[in-house]
This record gives structure tokens, sequence and C-alpha cells, in this order.
């Protein structure tokens, strides 16, 4: 890659970051799935990962949480699998940010512990900083809901829960949406169903679907 297109996938990347600071979404996603685009050709990972990181906090804004978590998830091993951990904590800290409501408490606690190790080293304060806002977030989450808490939900905190047995069925059951449906005591069919209308971002968990041939018969 030369160096006048990696200096243009970094204007992209930065006028990205400064878009998403001025709520301009549309025109910050075009911006970084340029950079992306070319990114992908070459060997820069760590620049990658940091372009991933935008764009999945990009979606995140938009709205868009069944692409957005599973970027920001690669963006995270992209630059661990560089060796740049400084950014891959950045980019854990930014997905806890940006997605903590809709990340379970057990996964928002060890996506913390990973992101609190990948920047033990740092010294940096505004990392300091957002790294001890991340950790009272992981807290108030950790605790079971109260009537009383600001803005309760009772559907959100019955999709939480939900949302959690069938990630944790998925993961014991190998992907295997029939085993994970025993596991739950539900049928399979209902599983899939809930799966697909309410937790696209659990796809990626299970076997991908067979479609079966119907069978002609003679009259």
């Amino acid at each position: 890659m030369s160096l006048t297109v990696l200096h243009a996938d970094i204007k992209d990347i930065s006028l990205a970051r400064t878009l998403l600071g001025e709520g301009r979404h549309e025109e910050a996603l075009q911006a970084v799935k340029s950079a992306v685009s070319t990114l992908e050709r070459g060997s820069e990972r760590t620049l990658l990962a940091d372009a991933f990181a935008v764009q999945a906090t990009v979606l995140a804004r938009l709205g868009d949480h069944d692409r957005s978590l599973p970027l920001f998830r690669h963006a995270i091993n992209t630059a661990e699998d560089a060796g740049a951990l400084t950014n891959a904590g950045l980019a854990a800290l930014t997905m806890i940010e940006e997605q903590h409501q809709r990340i379970s408490p057990t996964e928002l606690l060890l996506m913390y512990s990973r992101a609190d190790d990948l920047l033990k080293q740092t010294q940096d304060t505004e990392t300091v900083t957002r790294l001890r806002a991340c950790a009272r977030l992981v807290i108030r989450a950790q605790r079971s809901p109260r009537l009383s808490d600001r803005d309760f939900s009772l559907t959100k905190v019955l999709r939480a829960y939900e949302h959690g047995f069938i990630k944790q069925a998925l993961e014991d059951a190998q992907g295997s949406v029939s085993r994970a449906a025993r596991l739950l005591g539900i049928g399979h069919q209902s599983l899939g169903y809930i799966i697909r209308t309410r937790y696209r971002d659990l796809m990626s968990k299970r076997t991908p679907v067979i479609h079966r041939k119907r069978r002609l018969t003679k009259r």
C-alpha cells in the first residue's frame, strides 16, 4: 500500500471521527467505509482495526446493533492479533460505552476485564477516566434491576434475561438450536423464531439453517 493511499485512509478515519462527534452519522459511515474498503486489501491491520471500531460506533449511533456488535468484536480481535494491545483495549472500552445496554451482564464483565488487562500499562488520563466510567456501568449491570430504577421497563428486563439464557444455551449446545431448545425447555421452532425476530445478533451463534427439499409424491 502506497504512503499516499495510507494517508488518505488515515484522513478518512479522522474525518469519520469528526463527523461522528458532530452527529453527522450517515456522512461518517461513508467516510469510514471508504477507509475500510481500502485497508482490507492491505497489511495495515492496526489501522484497519481502528476503522472497524469507528464503523461499529457509527452503526451503534444509527441503531444498527445487529452489525455493530459483531464488528466491535472483530475490531478488538483484529487489533489484538496485530499486537496493538492499546488499540484493542480502547475498542473494548468503546464497545462497552456504546453497547452496554445490549450486552448481557456476564459478557459486559468479561469485556471490561479484557479491556482492563489490555490497558493495564496505560498512564493516559483520559483512558483511565474511561476505564473508571465503564467500571461503574459494569457494576450497575451486575445487580438485579429494581422497580425504583430510573426508566425501569419490565419488557427490557425480561428481554435481557431471555437474550442471556438463549446465548448461553446456544454456546453450551455448540450452536445446535434443537439442543439449545431442549436446555431452555421450549420447541426448536419457537427458539428459531425468537432468534430470527428478536435477537438477530445471535444468528452467528447458531448452526446454519438447512432447508430441506420437499418430497414430491405422485398422485
